[in-house]
């Protein structure tokens, strides 16, 4: 164990929302729970943040806290079934004042910002921009004529700490000596530049993307070992494997008064995740959730069934015509399982850019960088942005290859991408009917391929984990969004 700094006096940062008639609203937009949820977390709570204002000069009304029951169709607390009933003072946009924040670290009202769901499908949370870079409730405010500094919203800080999870772009936080970083996406590290003078804490890829994609100063970047704990500033850290991209971790938090805190940055639950020996064992008080994907609607198959998936239709299509180019859609990280696995299945170079090649070449994986090549004509694996593939995108790039290939078949591995029809795979998993589109011999297929976790994987890790309190991370900066959870 490391110890990092002396143990500062705790921070107190607690806010939760008041939310009327939750639970009625959650039976008609969940599903009922089931066997197993009828005697789990029934003690949990959920927070949902709420329009903020200034910090307001006399005390806030207690707050009220949701139980969990509304979130995953679990058993109501007693507690909250107990708590006296009162009619709301419609106020601040219609926001009660307990659902107002309790201290000068706000959240000011982003209702007029996308959801981050609309922005990761635009831009994959991989390629920086305007939007993606506006965190959830977060907008720099206009007083007297002048651009105020956004305030860094409660659910980044972690309370009794100094610590912030992802909060770059808020300049200089009071109170916070340690700047925790999930992964390398730029609506994670947004604000982050070689000027930023605060120790900041990731993994070593992370770490590394930071160093020389961003010019952040070496001497700023405190490496975290995977599953090992360190001490900083009095409590024990360990980062988790998130299962999201190369180097995104979870971060569990001991802290000295005896409370557990898990924060998932953004992650894909699976069994290797919830079986994980260093996240088995503890009782979390709160845990701060990715909710990117809290819709029933959205189920996605295993992750292995997506690239087997991909790797079948790649090896059929070079059977057929030996001169088909396979394409294969990315962002600045992620989505490598898919690219990697197809190129291992045809026995195949990886063809990228320069630049992303410098960025894949940080993250300390020897299977995968082994593979690389900026030499096109070297790979019948090419790798392109999102964005690229498409048809007009894969024509445009056919074309530059047109002496070595005739044909060209295109993977958009994206969670965004599902059917309601399902077949069932070699292996014996559920996957959605994936149809190929056509045009001018081209052929795209959106696999359904998520590195975010879907309903179901959301409702069974926290069935597990029995948190006594859950903090939404996704999608709530503004009223509509905060609304569609409910």
């Amino acid at each position: 164990v490391k110890v990092i700094g002396p143990l500062p006096a705790p921070v107190a940062i607690t806010r939760t929302a008041s939310v009327n008639g939750l639970r009625q609203a959650a039976s008609q937009l969940l599903p009922s729970r089931d066997s197993a949820g009828s005697s789990l977390g029934a003690h949990a709570t959920l927070s949902l943040p709420s329009q903020s204002l200034e910090s307001p000069s006399k005390p806030l009304a207690p707050t009220v806290q949701t139980n969990l029951a509304s979130f995953f169709g679990l058993k109501p607390s007693e507690k909250a079934a107990t708590l006296p009933k009162t009619k709301p003072r419609p106020v601040y946009g219609g926001m009660h004042p307990s659902a107002l924040p309790s201290n000068p670290i706000h959240s000011p009202s982003a209702a007029s910002l996308p959801g981050r769901a609309a922005n990761r499908r635009a831009t994959g949370g991989g390629v920086a921009s305007r939007a993606s870079d506006e965190p959830d409730g977060a907008v720099a405010s206009a007083v007297g004529g002048k651009r105020q500094r956004k305030q860094c919203p409660f659910y980044k800080h972690i309370p009794g700490t100094c610590f912030t999870v992802d909060a770059f772009c808020y300049g200089s936080i009071d109170g916070c000596k340690a700047y925790f970083l999930s992964h390398f996406h730029s609506d994670h590290y947004g604000g982050l530049t070689k000027s930023f003078s605060h120790p900041i804490y990731c993994s070593k890829s992370t770490g590394n993307l930071c160093v020389n994609q961003l010019r952040v100063s070496q001497d700023r970047i405190h490496t975290l070992d995977m599953n090992q704990t360190t001490n900083v500033h009095g409590v024990l850290v360990t980062p988790v494997d998130a299962n999201h991209c190369p180097g995104s971790v979870m971060f569990v938090f001991q802290l000295p008064d005896g409370r557990t805190l898990l924060h998932t940055g953004d992650f894909r639950s699976a069994k290797s995740v919830i079986q994980n020996p260093h996240l088995r064992g503890l009782k979390y008080d709160t845990i701060y959730l990715d909710t990117t994907y809290l819709d029933p609607k959205y189920d996605f198959p295993p992750q292995d069934a997506c690239v087997e998936f991909a790797v079948r239709k790649a090896k059929e299509a070079v059977a057929t015509n030996p001169r088909t180019l396979i394409v294969s859609g990315t962002y600045s990280i992620g989505k490598e399982r898919v690219f990697l696995a197809v190129a291992e299945a045809l026995k195949s170079k990886v063809a990228v850019t320069s630049k992303k090649k410098a960025i894949l070449d940080q993250l300390e994986w020897p299977e995968l960088t082994s593979r690389l090549t900026t030499n096109w004509s070297e790979a019948q694996v090419h790798v392109l942005s999102m964005m690229q593939i498409s048809f007009k995108g894969m024509a445009e790039h056919l074309q530059q290859h047109a002496g070595q290939y005739n044909c060209i078949v295109g993977f958009r591995p994206t969670g965004w991408t599902q059917s309601n029809k399902t077949t069932i795979t070699s292996a014996g998993a559920a996957m959605p009917e994936i149809l190929p589109s056509f045009r001018d011999g081209m052929i795209l297929y959106g696999i359904p391929y998520s590195e975010h976790s879907s309903f179901s994987e959301l409702k069974r890790f926290v069935q597990h984990f029995r948190p006594g309190f859950i903090q939404p991370t996704v999608n709530v900066g503004s009223a509509a969004s905060r609304d569609s959870m409910q």
